[in-house]
């Protein structure tokens, strides 16, 4: 009986491995068996129904992918991804908000990898996560989005761009209004450095912050049910850097710059 074309591809580990593999290029047979760790008993009834598919061509030792193999592998490759990123832990990604994302950025979720999901004791809640912060102190920049403030953001902030990081932070309204009411001076004081730039954010945000450096990622999120479980979602794959750059700049085309006369008077903010 004659197999589909996701047959093909998904009811088998090696096949699906080695399509990803000619995704790079034409790779002999030799290098497939050593990254498969198989025979080639094993492999080639594996390749003969690639090839059968018309996925693959096999020439001698030499194995390609066709034309019409590009085109299923470089949809399929996405969607590896994304599943292996999902699967870092589905109960998470499935009990949380994820439609603060934009539709673009939700698409290429699979550049944030597989992600490490941190949980702070009650006592630690409120401390920073450690092996993000060394992450920033030896970066050039910070990019944050945030709906609450460090109790020490002030000098936290001061102490990185002493440190020659460029800070841009974005506040959502409710934040903004609440810290130039309790410390308009310390944030004043931010406002004057050139290395902290602050902005506001007056629509919905519906997760609790967002931090990016030159090496990592990390989220706050909110359930589904709109809770906050104290749940750091940290990332440093590869791709985590573009992706949360265009995140950041997602919401900083919504965003107002703060002066400090906008920290003097509140209202200006719109």
């Amino acid at each position: 009986m004659r197999r589909t074309l996701l047959e093909s591809i998904f009811m088998s580990e090696k096949r699906k491995i080695v399509l990803l593999l000619l995704q790079e290029g034409p790779k002999d047979i030799e290098y497939l068996m050593e990254y498969l760790d198989t025979t080639r008993t094993a492999l080639l009834p594996q390749l003969n129904v690639l090839q059968d598919s018309h996925l693959i061509t096999k020439e001698g030792n030499m194995c390609e992918l066709t034309t019409l193999g590009k085109l299923v592998v470089s949809e399929m490759a996405p969607l590896i991804s994304t599943v292996a990123t999902l699967e870092s832990d589905l109960s998470y990604w499935g009990s949380h908000r994820m439609d603060f994302i934009p539709p673009h950025l939700l698409e290429r979720l699979y550049e944030l990898g597989e992600c490490k999901f941190v949980k702070p004791t009650i006592t630690d809640m409120m401390e920073l996560n450690r092996e993000f912060m060394e992450n920033t102190y030896s970066s050039k920049s910070l990019f944050t989005i945030t709906t609450f403030l460090h109790p020490n953001f002030i000098e936290i902030y001061s102490g990185l761009a002493d440190k020659g990081v460029e800070v841009s932070v974005i506040l959502s309204d409710d934040l903004f209004r609440k810290v130039t009411k309790e410390n308009p001076e310390g944030l004043r004081h931010l406002i004057k450095s050139a290395r902290t730039k602050f902005y506001v954010y007056d629509r919905p945000m519906n997760f609790i912050t967002f931090s990016m450096n030159d090496h990592a990622s990390i989220f706050r999120l909110l359930t589904t049910s709109g809770d906050y479980d104290g749940v750091q979602l940290f990332s440093s794959f590869s791709g985590t850097v573009r992706w949360g750059r265009e995140f950041f700049e997602w919401y900083l085309q919504d965003s107002t710059p703060v002066s400090e006369v906008q920290v003097r008077f509140p209202d200006t903010v719109r």
